[in-house]
């Protein structure tokens, strides 16, 4: 056992860790505040640290905390399996008077009688091998089963091994729908795609850089399709450099348990579990546990995928995982990554089924204040999205027809208490599309322009709100409908969209060029004053739009 001066501040930064580390010859260290025991270090970590060039920083941002401790009497069984379901190699030992020293996996080898040892080494029933055919042929649709089928057939004719890997495994635990496929090839990724496309039809798109192809078949299913590997991280928020590996690799490479788990698809093992990293029992824990202490500085976007899943399947994240992606959002480790990346993961969270849980949760850890300090989930802005949140599912139901992307609402929504520049510096950093910004510069300008007259004691004539509204995109008119305060300015927003909206003209300026009319921009002009006169109900069918339009070109030729 390691003895009771293995520690170091939690203060103390990585490089002067790592100093310790050799002058003790250790490879883990207690990390301590004050006299209190927060956590503990590893060589590993810190070397990963110092890779990218994080000397400087304090011990506490990359430990593994809160520690998992034992006390003098623990049974060699109990420790073991700490060790196991927590995937650590080290537990400070607390005795009465504080911290006594450390034990490690091997100390713990060493000392254990290796007949209890092996009865202790068995499997734990969550990890023991789980064959999930019969669940496949249950959840999966006939299609999606025949092809990965005759994924699995070809693996074995051509001799490797292939897997269905990450989210689509989780999901299919979990009969969560629309799983997306990502086969995992222990060979050349790109040629199994290409043979298998020139084999079954479709297409296939290579990504070489990433040692990745889509095969794009028959009916649009598009399957990615990797080869096993290894990722390495230049620095904190790059894109990673591919090595070639084996499965165990390529699932360690990847962000939580949850999604590091695989299913054979190839051989007489196929439907086989591999769960390396206590996935299954995780996912039955309802826990977001991130692989490695430093995954949030390779990869920052995890920061914001942690909270999205949280928010999709009402988990939550383990201790160690919830301080490491604190430590990453209060050093600013977003701001590392491209504007393009972040508005991605941004999006694809917006896109959830009811993204106001992870919002908030993104607020509650600070993330949010970390891409702008003027970003804060208040109660009022929760209040807002909720709003926003019933307001799309009334719009959905009573007018499916209206096409809008809910996303932009609830981002206008987020992005409401911004000042004007420092929305327009956030929507630069995050690359927004045109939409996006133009939703957010009308909604602005609506706040002023438009609920103060939609808002007034006499109800506008219909020609007025459609003059108010119709240029404003249906995203801002449920951000307006959200926002006001005021039952008139929304419920003059809800007669727009229901009666309104979709009232057009029958007559054009083919009909108006008959009459003689010379063609310009005059055209627009007597079609709108046709159209306000239709809206105000004074037009009942194209014979009258017809009459109308002959006097108001008579007018203009006289």
């Amino acid at each position: 056992m390691g003895g009771s001066a293995d520690v170091i501040s939690a203060r103390a930064s990585v490089q002067i860790c790592q100093q310790k580390m050799h002058q003790l010859n250790v490879d883990c260290l207690t990390v301590l505040d004050g006299d209190q025991v927060v956590g503990v270090i590893s060589h590993w970590d810190v070397e990963k640290a110092l890779e990218h060039r994080l000397g400087s920083e304090p011990v506490n941002d990359f430990m593994s905390s809160p520690a998992i401790t034992v006390r003098p009497g623990t049974s060699f069984a109990r420790m073991h399996r700490l060790m196991a379901e927590n995937r650590i190699g080290h537990l400070p030992v607390l005795g009465p008077g504080g911290l006594m020293g450390m034990i490690s996996r091997s100390d713990l080898l060493r000392a254990w009688p290796s007949g209890h040892r092996a009865d202790s080494e068995r499997q734990p029933s969550s990890a023991r091998t789980e064959n999930l055919s019969g669940l496949m042929r249950k959840r999966m649709s006939p299609r999606v089963q025949r092809v990965l089928r005759q994924i699995g057939r070809m693996g074995q004719q051509v001799g490797v091994d292939v897997f269905l890997v990450g989210g689509c495994v989780r999901d299919l635990l979990l009969n969560f729908p629309d799983m997306d496929l990502d086969i995992v090839v222990a060979g050349d990724g790109m040629a199994f795609a290409e043979e298998f496309v020139s084999r079954y039809g479709g297409q296939v798109v290579f990504y070489r850089r990433f040692a990745t192809a889509l095969m794009i078949l028959p009916g649009k299913m598009k399957i990615d399709v990797v080869s096993a590997r290894c990722e390495r991280y230049k620095s904190p928020g790059a894109l990673p450099s591919i090595v070639p590996g084996a499965l165990i690799n390529d699932l360690y490479r990847r962000d939580f348990t949850i999604n590091s788990m695989a299913l054979q698809l190839s051989g007489r093992h196929s439907g086989k579990l591999v769960d390396p990293f206590g996935g299954r029992r995780d996912l039955l824990g309802k826990t977001i546990r991130v692989m490695h202490n430093l995954s949030f500085v390779e990869d920052p976007t995890r920061i914001i995928r942690a909270v999205r899943f949280v928010g999709r399947y009402g988990f939550h994240m383990d201790g160690r995982t919830l301080h490491l992606l604190s430590s990453a959002a209060r050093t600013h480790m977003l701001d590392r990554i491209s504007g393009q990346r972040l508005r991605e993961e941004i999006l694809i969270l917006l896109r959830e089924k009811n993204p106001i849980p992870a919002i908030n949760r993104l607020g509650r850890l600070e993330v949010l204040n970390s891409l702008s300090p003027d970003l804060e989930v208040t109660a009022g802005l929760s209040r807002l999205l909720k709003r926003i949140y019933d307001r799309l599912r009334w719009l959905e139901s009573l007018r499916p027809e209206v096409s809008l992307e809910c996303w932009i609402v609830f981002l206008v929504g987020l992005f409401s208490g911004l000042p004007f520049p420092e929305m327009e510096r956030l929507a630069t950093r995050l690359s927004l599309h045109r939409k996006a910004r133009e939703c957010l510069r009308q909604a602005r300008r609506a706040e002023d322009e438009v609920c103060e007259p939609l808002g007034s004691a006499r109800r506008p004539p219909n020609s007025e709100l459609y003059r108010l509204l119709h240029s404003l995109r249906p995203e801002v008119l449920i951000y307006l409908m959200a926002r006001s305060q005021s039952r008139a300015v929304a419920g003059r927003i809800v007669y727009y969209l229901v009666h309104l909206r979709d009232i057009h003209l029958e007559i054009g300026g083919d009909d108006l060029k008959k009459m003689g009319l010379i063609q310009g921009a005059v055209y627009n002009r007597i079609l709108s004053r046709i159209l306000m006169a239709k809206l105000d109900g004074h037009l009942r069918d194209r014979s009258a739009e017809l009459d109308l339009a002959a006097r108001l070109v008579q007018a203009r030729k006289q």
